[in-house]
């Protein structure tokens, strides 16, 4: 499989402070019956225990890297430097307050990503709500695994994938995370990937528990329209205004403007900067006619889209 100085999984766990999450993860780590592979921690903490912590795995994990950062290097900076600086044929990353489900998930994404011509696995994962003592497992609809990989861009309207310790992905595809986004950096992270045209293979076991919890970045920017508007035109400037043309993407973009109540173009404009889309535009004009009380029913507002869509059609074909 792998020779003795690259294991075939280099497991990347970014590190910051939380002592009593990183050690489940490394608990979990240490039972998995797969044995090739090697853990690199990269700690942005301010102080040594994690490093402590990681010292008593030494006889339970047999290769185990710590790196302290003298200066905290913040996500996804921090997410960049584990996979940059592991060595493994396949990158791991697992966020420090997420663990393995089972002792044979580690097993089970390895026969995966040994399947010919795959290049990027990820499987279906429980949120552990850590505040509430519940759990619910989050399965992918496989029967839409083609059409994202046709259309990546679709994962602008939801976050299907998950986050990214479901994830696993092949060195030599080295896609890095963008620096410049929060909250949707793993959206983006996975839309660079598939506009690779990797070979994609999904795992229906839910292999990953997801820490969900109050003190995570997503928590702290969540429903903030710079960070979500702001994030979002980025990415649209980036891989062009006529992927609003599939309907999938303009619902996203119509729930978004419609969560963040945004009702003019200058708001716009303080959210996300200028040079906005036509198509964007009359969309909101279209919300702006709509009462709030209806637009922000599900079955209403799915209607109103639609009949704002099919408007713009002529102009998509211009």
């Amino acid at each position: 499989m792998a020779n003795k100085n690259q294991p075939f999984i280099s497991i990347c766990i970014p590190a910051y402070k939380n002592t009593s999450y990183l050690k489940r993860l490394l608990d979990s780590i240490a039972i998995q019956t797969f044995k090739d592979y090697d853990v690199f921690i990269s700690d942005d903490s301010p102080d040594d225990a994690v490093e402590k912590l990681v010292a008593t795995y030494s006889d339970r994990i047999p290769e185990i890297v710590y790196k302290s950062n003298s200066r905290p290097r913040g996500m996804p900076d921090n997410w960049n430097y584990a996979i940059s600086q592991s060595k493994g044929q396949w990158k791991k990353i697992m966020h420090d307050d997420d663990w393995f489900s089972d002792k044979d998930s580690l097993s089970i994404f390895a026969a995966e990503a040994q399947k010919e011509d795959i290049d990027f696995v990820f499987s279906n994962y429980v949120n552990q709500y850590l505040n509430k003592s519940k759990s619910k497992i989050v399965v992918f609809p496989k029967y839409k695994l083609k059409k994202v990989e046709e259309n990546p861009l679709l994962l602008m309207s939801g976050n299907l994938i998950g986050p990214p310790s479901v994830c696993m992905i092949r060195a030599e595809v080295m896609v890095m995370y963008n620096p410049d986004l929060h909250w949707l950096v793993d959206i983006d992270y996975y839309i660079q990937v598939l506009l690779k045209k990797v070979g994609v293979a999904h795992i229906s076991k839910a292999l990953i528990c997801i820490g969900v919890n109050q003190e995570q970045v997503t928590q702290s920017v969540k429903n903030n329209p710079t960070v979500e508007i702001g994030e979002a035109k980025k990415i649209l400037d980036r891989y062009h205004e006529n992927w609003l043309k599939n309907i999938v993407v303009y619902d996203g973009w119509w729930r978004l403007l419609r969560n963040m109540k945004v009702k003019s173009y200058d708001q716009l404009t303080a959210y996300g900067g200028g040079n906005w889309p036509d198509l964007l535009i009359r969309m909101l004009e279209h919300q702006r006619k709509v009462p709030y009380g209806l637009l922000k029913r599900g079955i209403f507002s799915k209607i109103f889209m639609f009949g704002s869509y099919l408007s713009q059609l002529p102009k998509m074909k211009d």
